[in-house]
Order: C-alpha cells, then sequence, then structure tokens
C-alpha cells in the first residue's frame, strides 16, 4: 500500500512539473486597480494604511437569494453579522465587538448608500430597504479610521449602486426555494446624450423556515445620472420599500429545540408578534470638480406588534434629512498616493422628526 501511495505521489509531481513547464510565462496579466472612496480621499486599496475591505458585485453576489445584505459581507474578516433570516429584528452587524449589544438593527456602524446614511440620527441603521439588486460594490472600514463618518466607532460599510448604463438592458429574474420562497425582479436601464437612468424593482416574499417567519416585500427603486461636463453630474435616486409583513418566531431554548427546531415561542405567537414597514427616501448628489454636496430626505413608517406581557405595539412615523458638502484643496491623484490633498468638510448634519406611540396593553 506504502508503494502505490508513493508511486502516485511521484507520477502526480511529474504531471505538475510538466505542466508547469508548459506555461509561458513571457506573458504578465496586470490585475486592475482598486480605488477605494470610503476613506474620503480617493486612493488605491494597497496605498491605504486603514483596515479596508472591497468587494466588487459579480456573478457569485447576483446568483445569491438576495434576502440580505449578509450574503455580500460574510466574507470580510472583523465582522460578524447575526438575524439574517429573521426579518422582522433585522441584520445585526458587529465590527471588531462595536454593534454587538443591538437589541435590533444595527448600532455603532454607520451605513452609507451612494454617500446618503441609512443610519438615522439616533445612530440606529436598518436593512431592510437596501436594493441588492443594483449593488455594485461594497467598501467595509473597519477600526478607528470610521470616525471620519462621526461617531460609528465600529465601522463604515459604505455601499455603491450601478449607476453608469454601457448600452439599454432589460433584465427579468425569478427565484424559487424552499418554504415558498418567491421572489421577482425587473431591472432595465438605457441612456441618452448625457443621462443613464436606471430602474429596478424586486418582490420577495417566504414562509420563513420556523413558524411565523413569513416575510412579504416590495422594494422600487429609480436612479438619474445626468453628466453635465467631464467633471460635472448630478445623481437622483428615489427608493420606496413597502414590507407589510414580517414576522418574528422569537428565541427557544435547547429542550425546545430538540423537540422541534422549526416551532415558535409560544409568546410570539399568542401576540402574533412582528412587524410591518413603508419607507420612502429621495436624495440628489451633486459633483463638479472637488466639490460633492449631497442633500437627502427620508419617511419611515414602522409599526410593530410586541410579544409583552400585556401585549404591546409601537406605532413609529419618523421623517428626517440632512446634507453632506465637501470640498479638496488641491487636485486628487489617484495614480500617485503620495500626494498629499487637503480637503475642507462639513458633516452630516441631520434633523428627526418622531411621533412615537406606544400603548400598554393589547387584546387578541
Amino acid at each position: 500500500m506504502q508503494l502505490k501511495k508513493t508511486i502516485l505521489a511521484t507520477l502526480l509531481f511529474a504531471l505538475c512539473t510538466t505542466m508547469i513547464g508548459q506555461v509561458d510565462t513571457s506573458k504578465l496579466y496586470e490585475l486592475p486597480t482598486v480605488t477605494l472612496q470610503v476613506p474620503r480621499l480617493e486612493g488605491r486599496l494597497l496605498g491605504r494604511p486603514m483596515a479596508v475591505t472591497s468587494l466588487q458585485s459579480s456573478a457569485i453576489f447576483q446568483a445569491q437569494q438576495q434576502l440580505s445584505i449578509n450574503e455580500y459581507l460574510n466574507e470580510v474578516p472583523g465582522l460578524f453579522a447575526l438575524n439574517p433570516s429573521n426579518f422582522a429584528q433585522d441584520l445585526r452587524v458587529s465590527i471588531r465587538g462595536f454593534g454587538a449589544r443591538a437589541a435590533f438593527g444595527i448600532r455603532g456602524v454607520k451605513i452609507l448608500v451612494d454617500g446618503i446614511p441609512e443610519t438615522t440620527p439616533d445612530g440606529q441603521g436598518q436593512t431592510d430597504n437596501l436594493d441588492l439588486g443594483i449593488v455594485d460594490r461594497l467598501e467595509i472600514l473597519r477600526g478607528p479610521s470610521s470616525g471620519l463618518y462621526g461617531n460609528a466607532a465600529g465601522g463604515v460599510i459604505s455601499i455603491s449602486t450601478q449607476s453608469k448604463v454601457e448600452r439599454p438592458f432589460l433584465e427579468l429574474g425569478t427565484t424559487f426555494g424552499s418554504f415558498n420562497l418567491q421572489q421577482y425582479q425587473l431591472k432595465t436601464g438605457f441612456k441618452t446624450a448625457k443621462s443613464d437612468y436606471i430602474f429596478h424593482v424586486s418582490d420577495t416574499q417566504t414562509d420563513g423556515y420556523r413558524n411565523n417567519s413569513g416575510m412579504i416585500s416590495t422594494t422600487w427603486n429609480g436612479q438619474v445620472l445626468h453628466q453635465f461636463a467631464e467633471e460635472s453630474s448630478l445623481k437622483l435616486i428615489l427608493n420606496y420599500t413597502d414590507s407589510p409583513q414580517a414576522d418574528d418566531p422569537g428565541g427557544i431554548n435547547a429542550s425546545a429545540v430538540a423537540e422541534n427546531r422549526r416551532q415558535a415561542r409560544d409568546r410570539n405567537l399568542s401576540f402574533q408578534a412582528g412587524e410591518s414597514i413603508e419607507q420612502f427616501k429621495i436624495a440628489a448628489i451633486l459633483k463638479h470638480k472637488q466639490l460633492s454636496t449631497n442633500v437627502f430626505f427620508s419617511n419611515r413608517n414602522f409599526y410593530g406588534l410586541l410579544p409583552f406581557e400585556n401585549g404591546g405595539i409601537v406605532d413609529l412615523n419618523r421623517n428626517y434629512w440632512g446634507h453632506s458638502l465637501q470640498y479638496t484643496l488641491g487636485e486628487l491623484d489617484t495614480s500617485d498616493d503620495s500626494k498629499v490633498s487637503h480637503r475642507f468638510q462639513m458633516g452630516y448634519s441631520t434633523v428627526s422628526y418622531t411621533h412615537l406611540t406606544l400603548p400598554t396593553k393589547r387584546i387578541v
């Protein structure tokens, strides 16, 4: 037996040596330069003294279920995510330990989409309105460098969506899976002399793996990029999400898991725990040479049923808006990271109006 293994190893080594000898080493393959935007000043990935991960959207990402942003983030070092399948409590993201104490949603981590903050003024972020079908790339900034964006000490997740249209297209996509998973997507794009238009709609529903864990959600997203000149552009973004159902199965102990791991917590069933949300966002991004500014407005209606002793209802209606202005003194040269540039920046100025109703009792 040992002799057979030795002969097999020798043959494999000879085969590999022969194949290496046939490779044409005279050809050089140059990989494209990865340019980062999340560190405020654009530059090459290898020239930045900070922990940054850049992920380019690919066919592998597009072939996934696209139910949670966690599908894109599970390869990022130092990042840990929970609840990707609990659509009522939302995805919880922790970067280097920051954000681990969030009861629901994302805290301690800043979320940006095309430079517009998805994190609300009170520091909480939600991902249930993200349109994953038009994600172009993600940049994750970890460590103290995230202080560039304010008090998000844990890190920054910056998402860039598709903006440019090379030629007109129309894409239809459907996904079917276990537990009555159904997803329908429509994406189209066209361009004129100076403008690019991209529209995407996604309708998703599932019964969930566990009892009382179903979800229904529809997301609309429209973008217009108008190029005034070579260094001047205006981008308009419109996003609307309607999720009338997101059930919460709750947590169960080890004995309940051994009995039936798909069961929901009894109180969650009794009080029909879950949530429904409706969110609208509009934003405008203007860039002219070294000047970059944006303004946005968002409205989020949240209605949640909680499994309290006497029942509970959360009826939250929030409006928040803000703007950002950044001006860079000196020209940026992304090919030479040794060049020093200075910038004047006004951070996000956000104003929030919140109406909250929390009855103490509910009859079921």
